[in-house]
């Protein structure tokens, strides 16, 4: 397995809050910060705040740097410039926008931090192109450097054209594609080696193309920040296509994407990512996906098609239903896998209505090679109409993996009459060779069958529907996992990576 530089662990993706940030940025009045007359602000003690108005007028006249220690710095309050000085914040912690920053005029903005975490009503806006952005992000080696700002995807796709070695780009607002028509493949066609796109937690809409935003970037590009709205994707035969990305090596995070994507035959599909070697973490997809014959389809994550890997996936979920054609490979989370996963869940049914034989259907994973999967879990039902399918509830394929704190409910059905010793289908695996499995469970009321796995299979535990709503099964831990009866159906969830 390729392990990239990008992907050096399980990250978790917590926003950093007010309470948490060594320094705060918002309406209530300055405290324990220190501004010098050289426009350097630095926190004197962990709970500091700077008032935003204050550093707004400190901003008229001149450059600023506020600067703190590893807790990190929240802008808790819209924060806006119209001169073109420069702000820079500089911490070793994390950097939460949790509400609108906007450089009005041709200002300069410069960020270093460990992590850049936006929450929903946070945003970074230039209404001037000429602006200027820098980025440094500790936690990666990858995507670092200055930004070339661009307001509409035709100037990102020419963009990348002219500078596709280590070109760096941001979105500067929300973006409307609906009246670019419908583009014939993706809309950035060339290859970005070894640079990254930065959404600023903006929302791309009404998206229609051949192909997904990007056709490929490789050499540990960041594809981070960006929400794609009503998506329609329609690829031919032989495609390799998310609504994202078709493949990418290095990190995808902070994106979520929504809508409709199909594909032909002998393609690999996916709602956010067709393949990639490296890190997918904090990523979701809505997305309706439909892939040909001898293909490769999934809700989010197509994973490459049989011999194409990654390395982890992380705070992951999907939620669209996913079908295929005959002699497919098909997951309501991912497709194809050899690596980690771990606090990802996909609650889409995945089927196919070819009686040909040879399908492979998961409710999370179709196919899961030679690495770990925990605390994790699928919600949709699993359906083939082949007779010698292998389908799970929760892995349809497992070989030489570890399973463990993981959970099925879905009804997992096998038709046709040519049904016989080589289909394996399971209410948790369908077929699995030389696994270790333990606190992992299925619905038995549910599953609509009464074996674990179509093959031998050790510490899977068939609960009642009942006992998988009153209380978390045993043990799942209760610092990963929460239960309640109005969330999720009843069903345990996990507290990092809740349903939406």
């Amino acid at each position: 397995m390729i392990r990239v530089s990008a992907a050096i662990g399980l990250f978790t993706f917590a926003l950093t809050t007010a309470a948490q940030a060594d320094l705060v940025i918002s309406t209530a009045p300055t405290s324990n910060v220190h501004c010098r007359p050289d426009g350097t602000c630095k926190a004197k003690a962990a709970d500091a705040v700077l008032n935003v108005d204050q550093l707004q007028s400190l901003l008229a006249s001149g450059d600023v740097k506020v600067k703190t220690k590893s807790s990190g710095i929240a802008i808790a309050a819209p924060l806006t410039w119209t001169s073109s000085n420069k702000l820079a914040l500089d911490t070793q912690g994390n950097l939460s926008v949790d509400a609108p920053v906007v450089v009005e005029g041709r200002g300069k903005l410069t960020i270093r931090d460990r992590e850049l975490l936006f929450s929903s009503a946070g945003r970074i806006d230039f209404w001037d192109t000429q602006s200027r952005l820098f980025i440094v992000n500790l936690m990666y080696n990858s995507g670092n450097g200055h930004y070339t700002l661009v307001r509409d995807l035709p100037s990102l796709a020419a963009g990348v054209a002219a500078h596709p070695l280590f070109g760096l780009f941001a979105l500067t607002a929300d973006y409307d594609a609906g009246p670019d028509g419908t583009y014939p493949g993706a809309v950035v066609p060339t290859t970005l080696t070894g640079g990254g796109f930065e959404g600023l937690n903006h929302t791309i809409s009404n998206l229609s193309a051949g192909g997904g935003l990007f056709a490929s970037t490789i050499q540990n590009s960041s594809l981070r920040d960006i929400h794609l709205a009503n998506v329609n994707i329609a690829a031919g035969d032989n495609a390799t296509v998310g609504a994202l990305v078709g493949s990418i090596t290095g990190v995808v995070t902070h994106v979520s994407a929504q809508g409709h994507l199909s594909a032909g035959a002998n393609s690999t599909a996916a709602g956010l990512v067709g393949s990639v070697t490296g890190t997918i973490a904090d990523v979701s997809a809505a997305v309706t996906v439909a892939a040909g014959s001898e293909s490769c389809g999934a809700g989010l994550l197509g994973g490459g098609k049989w011999d194409e890997w990654l390395y982890v996936v992380s705070f992951a979920h999907a939620t669209g239903d996913v079908s295929v054609g005959a002699k497919s490979v098909a997951g309501g989370l991912a497709c194809s896998v050899q690596g980690k996963v771990t606090q990802s869940w996909a609650s889409g049914n995945v089927s196919t209505d070819h009686t040909q034989n040879q399908h492979t259907l998961g409710g999370l994973i179709g196919s899961l090679y030679s690495d770990d999967l925990s605390n994790s879990y699928a919600l949709g039902n699993v359906t083939s109409a082949g007779g010698r399918d292998w389908n799970g509830g929760l892995i349809g394929n497992v070989e030489a993996a570890d399973v463990r704190s993981a959970y099925s409910i879905g009804t997992v059905q096998i038709g046709g009459a040519a049904r016989d010793r080589i289909a394996r289908v399971g209410a948790f695996f369908g077929r699995a060779v030389n696994i270790t499995s333990a606190k992992d469970y299925f619905d038995r009321d549910t599953a609509g069958i009464a074996e674990a796995c179509g093959s031998v299979c050790h510490g899977i535990i068939g609960l009642s529907d009942a006992a998988l709503k009153t209380g978390l099964p045993n043990g799942f831990d209760p610092a990963i996992w929460g239960q309640s009866p109005s969330v999720n159906n009843g069903y345990p969830y996990l507290l990092a990576n809740p349903p939406q």
